[in-house]
């Protein structure tokens, strides 16, 4: 069942994200001997990101992963494509005092040969092929990773990744965890902030629909998380309301 949190701000988002998150990699290391943890980019996870760097003081035995990439034309320059491995580098990695144990960047090449890349590094590196924790962001169209309405690599249930040739909002090259991936994660979590996310955020809670992908997470979410705006049409679904 979906724990559904919702607290008064983007600050207070990033704070409680970040502390489920933490709380679910020690579950993994103590059962393991090591994690997985999927990130993306955007405002908000930046926010996390240092909120996590600030909380845990030992990654060596965490590896890091993205859920989606931007992936740039390679007629073009690569100026003016925000890469979310950047970001996870300048607001996580290099904040933190110790070496993380992997860091996985999806490789700079075709979105088709990234994606089959980045698959085949999965299949070797996680154990039974699960992410302890993913990450994801919502859109207002409720999207979530790259997985955007209707988008024909919906329909990819097997865990690995896809290509995104024309994704609506740009860049329109990009490589995306599966929706059979993201459902296979120990724990995954969404946040949410600011009144353009509300009718996504009220979505997911209902039945799956392909117009709108994170929905089709279904019972696999295990914590959605918004700000006060963002819960603005699903307060009678709340688990809990909290100021912090």
């Amino acid at each position: 069942m979906t724990r559904i949190v919702v607290v008064p701000d983007r600050a207070a988002v990033a704070r409680l994200v970040a502390a489920s998150i933490e709380a679910w990699l020690e579950q993994g290391l103590a059962e393991r001997g090591r994690a997985h943890l999927a990130l993306g980019g955007g405002r908000t996870p930046a926010a996390v990101h240092a909120q996590l760097a600030s909380l845990r003081a030992d990654w060596r035995n965490v590896e890091l992963w993205l859920g989606d990439e931007r992936i740039a034309n390679p007629r073009r320059s690569r100026e003016g494509v925000a890469r979310n491995i950047d970001l996870v580098r300048a607001t996580l990695v290099d904040r933190i005092g110790t070496p993380v144990g992997a860091v996985h960047a999806v490789p700079e090449l075709s979105p088709e040969d990234a994606a089959a890349s980045y698959a085949r590094e999965m299949a070797a590196r996680l154990p039974e092929g699960r992410l302890d924790v993913a990450y994801l962001g919502l859109g207002p169209d409720g999207h979530t990773a790259s997985l955007f309405p209707h988008a024909p690599e919906l329909a990819i249930e097997t865990r690995g990744c896809a290509a995104v040739r024309d994704a609506p909002k740009p860049p329109p090259l990009r490589v995306t965890m599966t929706i059979g991936t993201l459902r296979s994660a120990r724990h995954v979590i969404i946040a949410a902030t600011g009144a353009d996310k509300a009718e996504a955020a009220a979505r997911i809670l209902g039945a799956p629909d392909r117009a709108f992908p994170a929905s089709l997470l279904g019972a696999s979410l295990t914590e959605l998380v918004l700000d006060e705006a963002a819960a603005s049409l699903c307060a009678s679904e709340l688990s809990e309301y909290r100021s912090v």
